[in-house]
């Protein structure tokens, strides 16, 4: 099991969860998952943190209301320790897989909806005749 930072239990949790990890947060963020889900497209939560925001990872948890004011709570509550924890631990953690899922789901739908026309339209033709 990944082990989870004190400093994420105790300041990051209010707000974000880690659903595939069984930590329900203050959902009021988006669960840690859902945001390397994102930062892959970066190639990671690091260049992720450097590409959004400008700035490296340890700037944006030491000062977060300069990027992201509804953060403006953690303020001073986490430190650069801290910040190579919370590192480490993201890049334990998969990222959310599954955001194109439901897609994958209508292609049969779409399939039996286009024979379910196709079938319409020779009975159609059929009645006219």
């Amino acid at each position: 099991m990944t082990e989870v930072p004190k400093v994420f239990k105790e300041v990051c949790l209010s707000c974000h969860s880690v659903k595939s990890l069984g930590l329900k947060g203050g959902g009021s963020a988006p669960d840690i998952a859902e945001i390397l889900r994102r930062a892959k497209k970066y190639g990671g939560f690091e260049n992720y943190i450097k590409e959004k925001y400008k700035t490296d990872p340890y700037e944006f948890f030491l000062y977060p209301s300069k990027y992201v004011p509804t953060m403006a709570t953690v303020e001073g509550r986490v430190y650069s320790k801290d910040v190579d924890e919370l590192l480490v631990f993201f890049n334990k953690i998969p990222a959310e897989e599954g955001e194109d899922f439901p897609f994958l789901l209508l292609i049969p739908l779409l399939i039996l909806l286009a024979i379910a026309l196709l079938k319409l339209r020779k009975k159609k033709r059929f009645l006219i005749s």
